[in-house]
């Protein structure tokens, strides 16, 4: 029996027009100061070492503080994120973005003055689905005349658009499959995909 290959574990996705996101498919993302390598998001700030970790579970994106952390103001220790939700760890702010209550898919933004390392915009936790798009539902918001969106099917993600589009150089309508390290040029828009950091141990 033939095996798909594993799902990428983190990668870079640029978006003209729109940004960079640090992107992330595994369940738990380790946030923290820039001074540890083990964390997936590393912030120079004052937070600590290991300041707080984000799970997914079934109902959702669960935030697990080790360290002083406050969510819509109020001190938490482990809580589910909702759309919308206000995240300070010490000065570190963030928001919460969850636009779909039937995806996992969850965006945080910088809302604070720190910054993602190589200028990133944002933290993309990419579950099955992710839609990029001007309506207020879209994962990413994007300035596309119709939504985008990607799928993970067969083992790989595959892109929906409107259209004829080029993936790679390689012409497709309507719909196409993804690598690791891909590039999408399209009427109405284009992005790429730069492999991240190797999945890190957690033992």
């Amino acid at each position: 029996m033939s095996q798909h290959p594993a799902r990428p574990d983190a990668f870079r996705w640029w978006i003209d027009a729109v940004g960079g996101f640090l992107t992330f498919t595994r369940d738990r993302v380790q946030v923290g100061n820039i001074g540890n390598p083990r964390n997936d998001v590393a912030i120079m700030g004052d937070l600590s070492s290991q300041h707080a970790e984000l799970l997914r579970e079934a109902q959702g994106w669960v935030l697990i503080a080790h360290a002083e952390t406050t969510v819509n103001g109020k001190p938490v220790t482990s809580t589910l994120l909702k759309d919308g939700d206000k995240i300070a760890m010490r000065a570190v702010e963030w928001t919460f973005h969850q636009p779909l209550a039937w995806s996992r898919t969850a965006r945080l933004t910088l809302t604070s003055r720190h910054r993602l390392p190589m200028g990133m915009d944002g933290v993309l936790l990419l579950s099955d689905t992710c839609v990029l798009g001007g309506d207020r539902r879209a994962h990413i918001p994007a300035p596309f005349d119709a939504p985008v969106a990607l799928t993970w099917h067969r083992g790989q993600y595959w892109l929906r658009g409107p259209g004829e589009f080029l993936i790679d150089g390689k012409t497709h309508q309507g719909w196409g499959p993804l690598g690791e390290s891909s590039l999408v040029r399209a009427s109405w828009g284009s992005f790429r995909f730069e492999p991240g950091r190797p999945a890190r141990r957690l033992s």
